[in-house]
């Protein structure tokens, strides 16, 4: 279980808009669920940018991407 520190709470707002969660997870040194958790907790999304390159599909061809 990770102890969550202002100085991480600060990394995690930094880095959750466009870094993959297990990206982050490693940095950190904590769980993939842990920074999906925590995101959630303190209201953080993904950028709609950064959203719109990991689709590929031709449903993403319907995204209005910014």
């Amino acid at each position: 279980m990770v102890t969550w520190t202002a100085q991480k709470d600060d990394w995690l707002r930094s880095l959750y808009p466009d870094t993959p969660n297990r990206t982050i997870a490693k940095m950190l040194c904590c769980s993939y669920l842990a920074v999906k958790n925590r995101a959630t907790t303190l209201g953080l999304k993904k950028d709609p940018g950064y959203i719109c390159l990991l689709y590929t599909s031709d449903a993403a061809d319907d995204m209005q991407c910014v």
